[in-house]
């Protein structure tokens, strides 16, 4: 216990600049929780020129004394999958995010079992374009990762906020979906899966969300199946997957998709006729006909055969 305060004595006495410069208490793990940010993510409209504020709270639920550095960073979508690509570099861009954010004493120690506000100043210039513009707000602990709970955003061992804020004006809410991979034929042992791509063209992030509705076109039943709302970045495609799991047996199918984004409601759609082979039934229902043919007697499939041979000569003549 000596050994655990000198080195927290010590901790509290630096100038807390960069995790390499910290020296980290010797702390039992298993004796910590969490450490969470909240909310996650955050989304508001800035006005140009005008300076508004916005509070975040840190909570320490762990029993020991934690150091913290709070900056921002810019992000933007990195592929289709939803990854996040983070620039550390420094952004001398006017107009850049990180350029007007400014976190109010950003390094501080959150004592334990307690909950740190953490302000957030947003100064957008006079002339920044109308559209969105993304950042996030980085809590690091100058500890293990362990200290971050599973109910945060988690990056390389950091918490974080998301930004999605809107600078008003002329904004574009436009997009559409680029593909919905419905193959012809699907032959699988498990229950197909959907691919949509969806293309933001606007300057504002969108979140599309909808149903897929699938019937078969043989016993003319439809299921519904939902497209979970997500996010995606203007001028970027973002994929979504959508698992049919409702789907068992061999049919011709029609897959209608429909999408509804933005403000307005904006409806996207598209629509593919598929057949589905799923070869663990296809199997069932040939045994079954084979038992079937079995079980009748030979008389009788000796009639079967005979009636099919006249069929065959009567088309023949």
């Amino acid at each position: 216990m000596l050994m655990l305060f000198s080195a927290l004595f010590f901790v509290l006495s630096m100038n807390i600049a960069s995790a390499e410069e910290a020296i980290l208490p010797t702390v039992d793990e298993t004796d910590t929780t969490a450490l969470t940010i909240t909310p996650s993510i955050y989304e508001g409209a800035i006005t140009q020129g005008e300076t508004t504020s916005q509070i975040f709270e840190l909570r320490n639920n762990s029993h020991v004394p934690l150091p913290i550095k709070c900056y921002t960073r810019n992000f933007d979508a990195n592929g289709e999958e939803g990854g996040v690509s983070i620039p550390e570099e420094e952004d001398s861009k006017r107009f850049s995010p990180r350029s007007w954010i400014e976190v109010v004493s950003a390094d501080f120690v959150i004592q334990p079992q307690t909950i740190r506000q953490i302000t957030v100043n947003f100064h957008p210039p006079k002339d920044l374009p109308p559209g969105g513009y993304y950042a996030i707000l980085f809590a690091e602990p100058l500890l293990p990762e362990s200290f971050i709970g599973d109910s945060s955003l988690k990056i390389g061992g950091r918490l974080g906020s998301l930004f999605f804020l809107i600078s008003p004006g002329d904004t574009s809410e436009k997009g559409k979906i680029t593909s919905a991979d419905f193959p012809r034929y699907i032959f699988s042992s498990t229950p197909p899966e959907l691919k949509i791509h969806f293309q933001n063209e606007g300057n504002v992030h969108l979140r599309p969300s909808g149903k897929i509705v699938v019937t078969n076109l043989i016993t003319k039943k439809s299921r519904d199946f939902e497209v979970p709302e997500f996010t995606v970045l203007p001028g970027k495609v973002r994929q979504s997957k959508v698992l049919l799991s409702n789907l068992r047996w061999p049919g011709y199918y029609r897959g209608e998709l429909e999408l509804k984004y933005g403000k307005e409601q904006t409806r996207a759609g598209a629509s593919a006729n598929f057949w589905y082979l799923p070869w663990p039934a296809i199997f069932v229902i040939i045994v079954m006909a084979l038992i079937a043919v079995l079980a009748i007697s030979r008389k009788a499939r000796g009639r079967i055969i005979r009636a099919v041979c006249v069929i065959i000569r009567n088309k023949e003549k």
